[in-house]
């Protein structure tokens, strides 16, 4: 065995996201923290209610790549891993209501921190001349190969993104907001993993789809434990109100956790200040 062959078997027999330094490691620029946003607190009442965050379909333009594809859409939950000091920036993109957990339980749960692309750079234009390649492919010639090739492809489309682009019609640098995805998987079938075409990719569109989504119970949930939840943002003291009402609903029977949990909640407009 040549010693390239040893060193990927080593690696490969060890799990590196369990490793027991996970924990230990400092973050000296990023946060130990990974942050959900939404823009209502009906959102994070759900989120609490039902112990699970669901993934919905949202577009994604990807016209930079060159691929013969301006846009896609797939099942996605985001989160970022930005210091409180300047979560006020990102909030003012996608919402001011939030639920963290710790770095190491966003890998655990197989989050990716996604690759931001210079348009100029190598790696879209080998990605591109790639891409190219595989939708030409026949796959009567190896079919094995094929698929491992099409699905590492599809999976790399899925944590890209450009350096910068347009949030509600802004102009701004995309790498602000330091993402983390996590990526629905259905290995059943029962949803799209990846949606194209302009017929389906609108509103319209898109609407239909989360809403199919939901009703099938469970598929690609991201399950917690109230105990995994390191901090609860809400905006105002109306959303403290409602969410101390889905708290009690769902831990009347479990005091010490149901306390433990409303001493994570952060009411924004009252700490934003202090940031």
């Amino acid at each position: 065995m040549t010693e390239e062959k040893t060193t990927l078997q080593r690696v490969s027999n060890k799990d590196i996201n369990k490793s027991p330094d996970t924990d230990r490691l400092s973050n000296e620029q990023s946060a130990t923290t990974l942050f959900h946003c939404m823009d209502s607190s009906k959102y994070l009442c759900d989120i609490i209610e039902t112990r699970k965050i669901s993934p919905r379909y949202f577009p994604e333009k990807i016209d930079y790549l060159d691929i013969g594809i301006d846009e896609i859409a797939f099942p996605m939950i985001c989160f970022c891993d930005i210091p409180f000091h300047n979560l006020g920036k990102h909030m003012h993109w996608y919402g001011r209501n939030a639920i963290a957990f710790s770095k190491s339980w966003g890998i655990e749960h197989k989050l990716q921190p996604i690759t931001y692309l210079s348009e100029n750079s190598h790696v879209i234009k080998e990605f591109a001349k790639a891409f190219i390649m595989a939708q030409n492919f026949e796959l009567s010639l190896d079919s094995t190969n094929y698929k491992t090739a099409r699905n590492f492809l599809l999976t790399s489309l899925r944590y890209y993104k450009p350096l910068k682009g347009e949030t509600k019609g802004v102009k701004r640098w995309f790498t602000d907001d330091c993402e983390w995805r996590y990526v629905a998987r259905f290995d059943d079938e029962s949803a799209p993993e990846v949606v194209i075409g302009k017929d389906r990719l609108t509103p319209f569109g898109l609407a239909n789809l989360n809403n199919a989504l939901s009703k099938v119970p469970n598929v690609g949930d991201l399950f917690f434990e109230y105990t995994d939840i390191k901090y609860l943002i809400v905006e105002s003291k109306s959303d403290f109100i409602d969410i101390i009402s889905s708290i009690d609903r769902c831990l009347k029977d479990n005091p010490i956790v149901r306390d433990e949990l409303i001493s994570k909640i952060l009411i924004w407009d009252e700490i934003k200040g202090d940031f």
